[in-house]
């Protein structure tokens, strides 16, 4: 059975200024309304439901993670299935944070 959660840790994660941090968070809040993030000593968590996983929603994701540098291994569970084809294409510049 799949997880319910696409859970994503960003690990201590360096801002440059108070703009950068403020401008990552206002990013990530605007990508759905599902997300959720917590933040845990050096780490924060952006939790969202797969029901509410879009393709629109992903873009943004790989934007903010070639962006802020993190890794999207989480969404390595979303191999396999049809709709999430693209994500995986070895020929794109996102293939290496999976």
């Amino acid at each position: 059975m799949s997880k319910r959660l696409i859970e994503i840790c960003v690990k201590r994660q360096k801002f440059y200024s108070q703009i950068d941090e403020e401008f990552f968070f206002s990013w990530i809040g605007r990508v759905s309304d599902a997300i959720n993030i917590d933040c845990v000593h050096d780490e924060i968590w952006i939790c969202i439901p797969r029901a509410h996983l879009r393709k629109t929603h992903l873009r943004e994701l790989v934007a903010m993670a070639a962006r802020y540098g993190f890794g999207l291994q989480a969404l390595r569970e979303l191999e396999g299935i049809k709709k999430y084809d693209w994500l995986f294409d070895e020929g794109k510049f996102w293939h290496r944070l999976l």
